[in-house]
């Protein structure tokens, strides 16, 4: 775990132009970087930066409605490994603490 909190850590602190490599957006399926005041919380800017991250949605799985959710999370390609790993220890204790 330390690992994957370097790697993120170091993620954040790359140059602004390298972090929108992976920006999120509408075609990403809202996946990806948002930098400070980028996300929308209850009608406020949130000031944080955040990577969002989902599940993987086959395509059609949720027909017209979830089509725009569709896709793979995106990854910095240099950490990709460990930005996965992290994804998947956090389903984990999501998961823990929901179930």
């Amino acid at each position: 775990m330390a690992e994957v909190r370097d790697v993120t850590r170091s993620f954040f602190q790359l140059p602004l132009e390298e972090k929108r490599k992976i920006r999120l957006t509408p075609r990403t399926g809202y996946r990806g970087y948002q930098r400070v005041g980028e996300n929308i919380t209850n009608g406020k800017l949130d000031k944080h930066e955040a990577i969002d991250c989902y599940a993987h949605i086959e395509p059609g799985k949720y027909g017209d409605l979830g089509k725009h959710l569709e896709g793979d999370n995106l990854w910095y390609v240099s950490q990709s490994h460990l930005y996965k790993m992290y994804f998947h220890v956090k389903q984990h204790v999501f998961t823990e603490i929901i179930w």
